[in-house]
């Protein structure tokens, strides 16, 4: 009489489960269902903001980004068998977002004696000027906005020593990784107050 084969695993036991069914999973509380999500389409996530964005630093603040509307919004997902096509579409959102927010972000990039000229003498006086116009407009939209963004943009981007990301987690008593968000966000707003100012 032969052995008794073993058991097999079950197809159930076998497959992975489901985007619909991690959803559901993470609805319920289930954290190791939402580190498997985050796993299996991280993937999507930096593949959708490389196509849009060449900077390493703008794709990791759409990645956070994105990870973190997926998590407040996942109570609200209509449709949780096309979570693939949401998520994908929430990367693009958040990409679109960083590079809309670039263009404020290029203008912040410079210290007061760029703009100056001081230290280049050569520097052609319009160009001198050109700079000295954007200074003041970027100045006077900080000015509109919250303590807290324009104490973060002037950090990042106006200060001659621009803090790491602990460091400024802790200036504003925020956590590291909602920095690269709020960073977003707050660009977005110089962005919407100087697009109004030159309506």
């Amino acid at each position: 009489m032969s052995a008794p084969r073993p058991a097999r695993p079950s197809e159930e036991a076998e497959r992975a489960p489901s985007g619909e069914e991690l959803v559901e999973a993470i609805r319920s509380g289930d954290s190791a269902a939402w580190r498997e999500l985050v796993l299996r389409y991280e993937p999507l996530v930096l593949s959708v903001a490389r196509r849009v964005l060449p900077s390493p630093e703008d794709v990791e603040d759409v990645y956070q980004a994105t990870w973190k509307t997926v998590y407040e919004h996942m109570q609200s997902i209509r449709n949780p068998g096309r979570i693939a096509a949401w998520i994908a579409t929430t990367a693009r959102r958040e990409s679109w977002r960083v590079g809309r927010a670039r263009a404020a972000r290029s203008l912040g990039e410079f210290s007061l004696e760029d703009l100056t000229g001081d230290s280049s003498p050569s520097t052609p006086p319009d160009v001198v000027s050109a700079g000295l116009d954007d200074f003041d407009r970027i100045v006077r939209a900080l000015e509109q906005m919250d303590s807290r963004c324009r104490t973060m943009l002037t950090r990042l981007f106006l200060d001659g020593d621009t803090p790491s990301y602990a460091e400024l987690g802790r200036e504003l008593d925020l956590p590291v990784g909602s920095i690269g968000p709020t960073r977003i966000r707050c660009l977005e707003k110089l962005a919407d107050i100087l697009e109004a100012r030159d309506a």
